[in-house]
Protein backbone atom coordinates (compact mmCIF):
# COMPACT_ATOMS: atom_id res chain seq x y z
CA UNK A 1 0.00 0.00 0.00
CA UNK A 2 1.18 3.42 -0.88
CA UNK A 3 1.77 6.32 1.78
CA UNK A 4 -0.07 8.65 0.44
CA UNK A 5 -3.09 6.23 0.81
CA UNK A 6 -1.98 5.50 4.79
CA UNK A 7 -4.03 8.13 6.04
CA UNK A 8 -7.43 7.54 4.71
CA UNK A 9 -7.08 3.89 5.49
CA UNK A 10 -6.25 4.41 8.95
CA UNK A 11 -8.99 7.01 9.08
CA UNK A 12 -11.71 4.09 7.59
CA UNK A 13 -10.37 1.26 9.84
CA UNK A 14 -11.32 3.84 12.69
CA UNK A 15 -15.16 3.82 11.65
CA UNK A 16 -15.10 0.53 10.82
CA UNK A 17 -13.56 -0.77 14.26
CA UNK A 18 -16.65 1.84 16.08
CA UNK A 19 -19.54 1.37 14.14
CA UNK A 20 -19.79 -0.42 10.59
CA UNK A 21 -21.13 -4.28 10.01
CA UNK A 22 -21.88 -5.45 6.67
CA UNK A 23 -24.68 -6.09 4.25
CA UNK A 24 -26.34 -9.73 4.06
CA UNK A 25 -24.73 -11.43 0.73
CA UNK A 26 -21.47 -8.62 1.07
CA UNK A 27 -18.06 -9.70 2.06
CA UNK A 28 -17.38 -5.89 2.20
CA UNK A 29 -18.59 -2.49 0.86
CA UNK A 30 -16.10 -1.59 -1.56
CA UNK A 31 -16.39 1.47 -4.50
CA UNK A 32 -14.26 0.11 -7.41
CA UNK A 33 -12.44 3.49 -8.76
CA UNK A 34 -9.63 1.96 -11.24
CA UNK A 35 -8.98 -1.33 -11.45
CA UNK A 36 -5.93 -1.17 -9.33
CA UNK A 37 -7.28 1.48 -6.75
CA UNK A 38 -9.66 0.30 -4.62
CA UNK A 39 -11.78 2.80 -1.66
CA UNK A 40 -13.73 1.22 0.71
CA UNK A 41 -16.51 2.25 2.42
CA UNK A 42 -18.92 1.87 5.52
CA UNK A 43 -22.99 1.78 5.25
CA UNK A 44 -24.28 4.12 7.69
CA UNK A 45 -27.58 1.98 8.00
CA UNK A 46 -25.76 -0.10 9.65
CA UNK A 47 -23.94 1.32 12.21
CA UNK A 48 -25.99 -0.01 15.08
CA UNK A 49 -23.83 -3.12 14.03
CA UNK A 50 -20.53 -3.90 14.85
CA UNK A 51 -17.79 -6.40 14.16
CA UNK A 52 -13.94 -6.47 14.88
CA UNK A 53 -11.50 -6.31 12.47
CA UNK A 54 -7.63 -7.09 12.33
CA UNK A 55 -5.61 -3.55 11.56
CA UNK A 56 -3.10 -5.62 10.02
CA UNK A 57 -5.80 -6.61 6.96
CA UNK A 58 -5.78 -3.82 5.78
CA UNK A 59 -2.31 -1.58 6.78
CA UNK A 60 1.39 -3.38 5.76
CA UNK A 61 3.23 -0.86 7.63
CA UNK A 62 2.78 1.92 10.40
CA UNK A 63 4.76 4.85 11.82
CA UNK A 64 4.11 7.83 14.14
CA UNK A 65 6.18 10.51 13.53
CA UNK A 66 7.20 13.15 15.91
CA UNK A 67 7.71 16.39 13.72
CA UNK A 68 10.45 18.66 15.24
CA UNK A 69 9.27 21.19 17.40
CA UNK A 70 11.73 24.00 17.15
CA UNK A 71 10.80 27.59 16.45
CA UNK A 72 11.51 27.80 12.80
CA UNK A 73 9.71 24.52 11.81
CA UNK A 74 6.04 25.34 14.20
CA UNK A 75 3.25 25.18 11.76
CA UNK A 76 -0.49 24.97 11.99
CA UNK A 77 -0.81 21.69 10.63
CA UNK A 78 -3.96 21.46 8.01
CA UNK A 79 -3.66 19.58 5.30
CA UNK A 80 -0.31 17.03 5.25
CA UNK A 81 1.19 15.73 1.55
CA UNK A 82 3.11 12.54 1.85
CA UNK A 83 5.82 11.21 -0.43
CA UNK A 84 8.53 8.53 0.12
CA UNK A 85 11.00 10.30 1.65
CA UNK A 86 8.95 14.37 2.29
CA UNK A 87 6.39 15.08 4.43
CA UNK A 88 4.65 18.67 3.36
CA UNK A 89 2.41 20.49 6.24
CA UNK A 90 0.88 23.17 4.36
CA UNK A 91 -1.49 25.68 6.44
CA UNK A 92 -3.07 29.12 4.97
CA UNK A 93 0.11 30.85 5.50
CA UNK A 94 3.01 28.80 5.50
CA UNK A 95 4.41 25.26 3.90
CA UNK A 96 7.09 23.45 5.69
CA UNK A 97 9.00 20.74 4.30
CA UNK A 98 10.10 17.76 6.77
CA UNK A 99 11.92 14.23 6.44
CA UNK A 100 10.22 10.93 7.45
CA UNK A 101 12.12 11.09 10.45
CA UNK A 102 10.30 14.23 11.39
CA UNK A 103 13.12 16.81 10.98
CA UNK A 104 12.45 20.05 9.31
CA UNK A 105 13.94 20.58 6.14
CA UNK A 106 12.53 24.11 4.63
CA UNK A 107 10.33 26.44 4.13
CA UNK A 108 8.82 26.85 0.67
CA UNK A 109 8.35 30.30 -0.64
CA UNK A 110 7.01 32.40 2.28
CA UNK A 111 4.36 35.05 2.66
CA UNK A 112 4.32 38.21 0.70
CA UNK A 113 4.18 39.98 -3.05
CA UNK A 114 7.34 39.55 -4.77
CA UNK A 115 8.32 36.74 -6.90
CA UNK A 116 8.12 33.07 -5.32
CA UNK A 117 5.54 34.58 -2.56
CA UNK A 118 2.22 34.26 -1.38
CA UNK A 119 -0.43 35.59 0.65
CA UNK A 120 -3.04 32.59 1.67
CA UNK A 121 -2.28 29.02 0.24
CA UNK A 122 -5.00 26.39 -0.36
CA UNK A 123 -3.45 23.60 -2.11
CA UNK A 124 -0.14 21.71 -2.87
CA UNK A 125 1.61 18.75 -4.82
CA UNK A 126 4.73 17.18 -4.64
CA UNK A 127 7.06 15.39 -7.22
CA UNK A 128 9.99 13.76 -5.93
CA UNK A 129 11.18 12.43 -9.42
CA UNK A 130 11.38 15.87 -11.34
CA UNK A 131 12.42 18.03 -7.43
CA UNK A 132 9.02 20.23 -7.89
CA UNK A 133 7.01 21.09 -5.12
CA UNK A 134 3.61 23.27 -6.63
CA UNK A 135 1.32 25.48 -4.36
CA UNK A 136 -1.93 26.89 -5.05
CA UNK A 137 -3.32 30.06 -3.36
CA UNK A 138 -6.10 30.44 -1.86
CA UNK A 139 -7.55 33.42 -4.09
CA UNK A 140 -4.58 34.78 -7.03
CA UNK A 141 -3.97 34.16 -10.93
CA UNK A 142 -0.38 31.77 -10.43
CA UNK A 143 0.81 28.83 -9.40
CA UNK A 144 4.11 29.03 -7.86
CA UNK A 145 6.73 25.84 -8.48
CA UNK A 146 9.55 25.28 -6.37
CA UNK A 147 12.37 22.70 -5.60
CA UNK A 148 12.75 20.72 -2.69
CA UNK A 149 15.58 23.11 -1.65
CA UNK A 150 12.73 25.75 -0.86
CA UNK A 151 14.09 27.81 -4.34
CA UNK A 152 11.68 29.06 -6.35
CA UNK A 153 11.41 28.21 -9.89
CA UNK A 154 8.79 29.56 -11.94
CA UNK A 155 5.36 30.87 -11.77
CA UNK A 156 2.75 29.59 -13.88
CA UNK A 157 0.12 32.38 -14.49
CA UNK A 158 -3.44 31.45 -15.30
CA UNK A 159 -6.51 33.66 -15.60
CA UNK A 160 -7.96 33.17 -11.89
CA UNK A 161 -7.40 30.57 -9.37
CA UNK A 162 -10.13 30.20 -6.87
CA UNK A 163 -9.21 28.05 -3.69
CA UNK A 164 -6.74 25.61 -6.12
CA UNK A 165 -6.16 22.46 -5.91
CA UNK A 166 -3.40 20.68 -7.90
CA UNK A 167 -1.88 17.24 -8.84
CA UNK A 168 1.57 15.98 -10.56
CA UNK A 169 0.85 13.65 -13.34
CA UNK A 170 3.48 10.83 -13.38
CA UNK A 171 4.87 12.57 -16.66
CA UNK A 172 5.42 15.99 -14.91
CA UNK A 173 2.87 18.16 -16.08
CA UNK A 174 0.47 19.62 -13.67
CA UNK A 175 -3.83 19.39 -13.45
CA UNK A 176 -5.72 21.86 -11.86
CA UNK A 177 -8.77 22.63 -10.81
CA UNK A 178 -10.57 25.07 -8.52
CA UNK A 179 -14.31 26.58 -7.94
CA UNK A 180 -15.45 28.04 -10.74
CA UNK A 181 -18.51 30.69 -9.91
CA UNK A 182 -22.00 30.47 -11.46
CA UNK A 183 -22.13 33.95 -12.24
CA UNK A 184 -18.29 34.29 -13.82
CA UNK A 185 -17.46 31.19 -15.25
CA UNK A 186 -14.26 30.68 -16.34
CA UNK A 187 -12.89 27.37 -16.30
CA UNK A 188 -12.89 23.82 -14.10
CA UNK A 189 -9.58 22.04 -15.31
CA UNK A 190 -6.56 23.42 -16.75
CA UNK A 191 -3.46 20.86 -17.54
CA UNK A 192 0.55 22.27 -18.09
CA UNK A 193 2.68 20.12 -19.82
CA UNK A 194 6.25 20.08 -19.56
CA UNK A 195 6.75 22.31 -21.86
CA UNK A 196 4.12 25.06 -20.34
CA UNK A 197 1.26 24.49 -22.79
CA UNK A 198 -2.23 25.16 -21.33
CA UNK A 199 -5.08 23.25 -22.01
CA UNK A 200 -8.34 24.70 -20.62
CA UNK A 201 -11.60 22.52 -19.70
CA UNK A 202 -15.13 23.80 -19.13
CA UNK A 203 -17.14 21.65 -16.87
CA UNK A 204 -20.65 23.32 -16.03
CA UNK A 205 -22.11 20.42 -14.03
CA UNK A 206 -19.32 21.33 -11.29
CA UNK A 207 -20.14 25.07 -11.30
CA UNK A 208 -21.19 26.58 -7.68
CA UNK A 209 -23.55 29.71 -6.93
CA UNK A 210 -21.21 32.36 -5.16
CA UNK A 211 -24.48 34.66 -4.38
CA UNK A 212 -27.51 33.85 -1.91
CA UNK A 213 -31.08 34.37 -1.91
CA UNK A 214 -30.06 37.90 -1.18
CA UNK A 215 -27.90 38.73 -3.23
CA UNK A 216 -24.84 37.95 -0.53
CA UNK A 217 -21.23 36.83 -1.72
CA UNK A 218 -21.06 33.56 -0.11
CA UNK A 219 -18.77 32.13 -2.73
CA UNK A 220 -15.20 31.51 -0.72
CA UNK A 221 -17.15 29.85 2.14
CA UNK A 222 -17.67 26.85 -0.63
CA UNK A 223 -14.62 24.52 -0.30
CA UNK A 224 -13.18 21.78 -2.72
CA UNK A 225 -10.94 18.89 -1.28
CA UNK A 226 -8.54 16.79 -2.63
CA UNK A 227 -7.85 13.30 -0.80
CA UNK A 228 -4.82 12.71 -3.06
CA UNK A 229 -5.33 9.07 -1.65
CA UNK A 230 -6.72 7.19 -4.96
CA UNK A 231 -4.14 7.05 -8.26
CA UNK A 232 -6.55 9.68 -10.19
CA UNK A 233 -7.24 13.32 -9.58
CA UNK A 234 -10.19 12.72 -7.60
CA UNK A 235 -11.83 15.72 -5.29
CA UNK A 236 -15.65 16.62 -4.11
CA UNK A 237 -16.90 20.15 -3.70
CA UNK A 238 -18.64 21.28 -0.42
CA UNK A 239 -21.25 23.90 -1.18
CA UNK A 240 -22.57 25.87 1.54
CA UNK A 241 -25.34 24.40 3.89
CA UNK A 242 -24.86 25.99 7.13
CA UNK A 243 -25.46 29.72 8.90
CA UNK A 244 -22.48 31.18 10.01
Amino acid sequence: MSKKKLYCVILLVCLLCCACGKKEGYNALSYQVTENDTLFICDAEQWGNSRQTKLSNWVTDFKCIQLENSDTALVKGWKVYITDNYIGVLDEQAFKLFNHQGKFLCNIGRTGQGPGEYKVLYGATLNEKFDKICLAPFYGKSLLEYNFRGEFLQSIDVSVIVKGQVRYQPDGSLLLTHLQFANSPTFQYLHVDTTGIKTYINDDSKLVSSIDEEGNFIGFNNEIWAGNNTSEFTYHIFETDTLY
